[in-house]
C-alpha cells in the first residue's frame, strides 16, 4: 500500500486520472444512473442511419436529434446493435466524457489543477447530467470540447472543434465565446498570439464541424432546428420556468464552484470575475429560450471552467490552491447539484438504478 501510494504521489498524471475515476463512481453513488427520456431517438438513428426518418420513433419534431446524432452514428456502426449494445455504449461515453478532462495534458501535468477540476467537476451540475441522461448526445460534446481546449497539439485541439461543431454546432460557438473570454483575461503567461491562434482553430474546427453536419442532414432529408423548437412556445412560458428555478437555478450552474470563486484570493483574478459573470448570465441566457436549462448551462459552461482551471490557477500560490481543496473537497462530494427541466427539478435518485437494470441487464 505505500509503494502505491508513494507511486501516485509522484505521478500527477496518475493521480489526476483517479480523479476522474472517483468523480464517476461518485456521479453513481450521488445520483444514481438513468436513462435520458430521449433516448428511443437516438437508437432509432444507430438502427437505421441509411434513413433515420423511416423511424416512427422521429416523427415530427422528434428530428431535432438529427442534427446531434454523433454518438448514435458511432454506436450505430457496431453489428447487430440493439437496445443494450446503445445503453453499454451510451454508458461508456458518458464515463469517458467525465474522465477525459482528468487525462488532458493540461490539467493532467498538476495535482492541484487537477483537485480544482474535481471540485467542479464532482460539485456541479456536468455530473448528474452525464450519469442521469444516458443515451443523450451530451457526452459526444463534452468529449469534442476536452479535446479542443485540453490537449496543446494544434491538429487535436482542431480535431476536438471539428467533433463539437459536428454534434452541436450552436452550443459548439458559445462555448467557444465563452473560453475565449476566459482565455483574454488570464493573464501574461498566456501571450496574445497563442490566445489568438486557439479561437482561430475552434472557429475553423467549428465551421468544419458544421459543413459536415449540414451535409449529413441534406442526406437524410433535414431535421426539425432547435429555433422552432423555441418559437414552439410563447415568450411567457420561458419567463415562468425561469421565474421557478430561482435562485437555485444559479447555484446549479456552477455548483460547489462558486465556493471556490468566492474565496477572497480567487476573487481577485479577471478570469474569476469573468467566470462569475458567465455563471450568472448563460443560465439565465438558456432558461429564457430553451427547455432543458441546466442541461445547456452545465455543457456551455464546461469550457470555461476548463480553460480556468488550466490557465488561472497558475497565478495563484501552491497554498492557495491547497487550501480551497482541504476546505471544498467534501462539499463537492457530498452536495447534490439540482437540475431544471421546464422550471421543475429532476428527481432521479437511486431509484433510477433499479430501473435501470430491471430494463437494460
Amino acid at each position: 500500500m505505500i509503494v502505491i501510494k508513494e507511486r501516485i504521489n509522484q505521478s500527477p498524471r496518475l493521480y489526476s486520472a483517479l480523479l476522474g475515476l472517483l468523480v464517476a463512481l461518485i456521479g453513481v453513488v450521488k445520483y444514481g444512473i438513468d436513462i435520458w427520456p430521449g433516448w428511443p431517438s437516438m437508437f432509432a438513428i444507430a438502427q437505421n442511419l441509411a434513413d433515420p426518418h423511416a423511424s416512427p420513433q422521429l416523427d415530427g419534431e422528434q428530428d431535432y436529434v438529427l442534427s446531434s446524432a454523433t454518438s448514435a452514428v458511432l454506436l450505430g456502426a457496431v453489428p447487430g446493435i440493439n437496445q443494450f449494445i446503445f445503453i453499454a455504449g451510451s454508458v461508456v461515453l458518458a464515463f469517458v466524457a467525465l474522465i477525459l478532462p482528468f487525462l488532458a495534458p493540461k490539467i493532467a501535468r498538476s495535482k492541484d489543477k487537477a483537485r480544482i477540476l474535481f471540485i467542479f467537476m464532482a460539485g456541479g451540475a456536468l455530473l448528474p447530467l452525464l450519469v442521469t441522461w444516458i443515451g443523450s448526445y451530451d457526452p459526444t460534446t463534452v468529449i469534442g470540447l476536452t479535446l479542443a481546449l485540453g490537449f496543446r497539439q494544434r491538429l487535436i485541439s482542431l480535431a476536438g472543434w471539428i467533433l463539437t461543431g459536428f454534434n452541436h454546432s450552436a452550443l459548439g460557438v458559445i462555448s467557444l465565446l465563452a473560453a475565449a473570454l476566459i482565455m483574454w483575461v488570464s493573464g501574461t503567461d498566456n501571450p496574445t498570439e497563442k490566445r489568438v491562434n486557439s479561437i482561430l482553430i475552434g472557429v475553423l474546427g467549428l465551421c468544419i464541424g458544421f459543413l459536415m453536419n449540414t451535409s449529413l442532414l441534406s442526406y437524410w432529408g433535414g431535421a426539425t432546428s432547435r429555433w422552432e423548437l423555441f418559437r414552439g412556445y410563447p415568450l411567457t412560458f420561458y419567463i415562468n420556468n425561469t421565474i421557478a428555478a430561482m435562485p437555485i437555478l444559479l447555484f446549479s450552474a456552477l455548483g460547489v464552484g462558486w465556493l471556490v470563486l468566492l474565496r477572497p484570493e480567487w476573487f481577485k483574478l479577471p478570469a474569476t470575475k469573468m467566470l462569475i459573470a458567465l455563471g450568472v448570465l448563460l443560465p439565465i441566457a438558456f432558461s429564457l429560450t430553451a427547455l432543458d436549462q441546466t442541461r445547456i448551462t452545465a455543457v456551455a459552461l464546461f469550457a470555461p471552467i476548463l480553460v480556468f482551471v488550466s490557465l488561472s490557477t497558475d497565478s495563484l500560490s501552491s497554498i492557495n490552491l491547497k487550501r480551497a481543496w482541504t476546505a471544498l473537497m467534501a462539499a463537492a462530494i457530498i452536495v447534490p447539484v439540482p437540475l431544471f427541466l421546464v422550471g421543475e427539478i429532476e428527481r432521479n435518485g437511486w431509484q433510477s438504478i433499479l430501473y435501470w437494470t430491471s430494463n437494460f441487464l
